[in-house]
């Protein structure tokens, strides 16, 4: 459950990250 959490959690952040910028 904990494991699950985090890894939706980086998911989150990396598609954050890598979202293309929105003018």
């Amino acid at each position: 459950m904990a494991e699950e959490r985090e890894d939706a959690a980086a998911e989150q952040t990396i598609r954050e990250h890598n979202a293309p910028p929105v003018d």
